[in-house]
């Protein structure tokens, strides 16, 4: 994990006069505003069903929140002569979920605020499960998670300025290098979105078939 302390040091630089916290709040909401709108941050978990029980809690990271789940996958029980196989579920409302429908192998799940997850069917077996957890820094954080830092970093710096810069009536508020850094920091989040799309592959990328069975 990288301090916040730590990153904010070539803004505070350009503004010297603005206070080393507010520095760091506007660093800290820069990235948190860049995860939201590029899902780009992600962790996978893996974890085992319970049969009869339909939904479940994600845990709770002191650093990281959940802001949405990416793909879902569960293992089927071993076949005999062909092993296991890797199976991808959708996601769905779960409004739609029926109560009353018999346990079974799951075919949809559902994202539950906050932190939750259901399936559907209810698990009818200890199905071992793969849940990608789409996340971002906590507020307030004074540290953030490396990966972002490495790829990320003069995105943040963007962000950051770009809020103090619209902060009007202070001795570092200028609105026009705002709307500069506005635009830089967007054009970063945008190549964050386009690179989660490819699959974090760089240039155009074939389609795969589908997995194997797993023996």
């Amino acid at each position: 994990m990288a301090a916040v302390v730590d990153l904010v040091r070539d803004v505070k630089q350009v503004m010297q006069q603005c206070p080393a916290l507010s520095i760091q709040r506007a660093y800290v909401r820069a990235a948190r505003m860049f995860c939201l709108e590029s899902r780009w941050l992600r962790r996978v978990i893996t974890a085992t069903l319970v049969p009869n029980t339909q939904y479940y809690s994600l845990g709770s990271d002191t650093l990281l929140e959940i802001i949405a789940l990416g793909p879902v996958q569960f293992t089927t029980p071993p076949v005999p002569g062909r092993g296991q196989n890797v199976i991808s579920i959708n996601s769905a409302d779960p409004g739609t979920f029926d109560p009353n429908q018999s346990p079974g192998a799951p075919c949809w799940y559902a994202y539950i605020p906050e932190a939750q997850i259901g399936f559907n069917p209810t698990p009818n077996l200890a199905y071992p499960v793969s849940i990608t957890l789409i996340v971002q820094p906590r507020d307030g954080v004074a540290q953030i998670p490396d990966e972002l830092v490495v790829k990320w970093r003069y995105a943040f710096e963007e962000g950051c300025k770009w809020f103090l810069y619209e902060i009007p009536g202070e001795p570092w508020s200028e609105p026009g290098k705002a709307q500069l850094c506005r635009q830089n920091y967007r054009g970063w989040v945008n190549e964050a979105r386009a690179e989660v799309n490819r699959g974090y592959q760089q240039g155009p990328v074939r389609a795969r078939p589908r997995a194997p069975w797993i023996v």
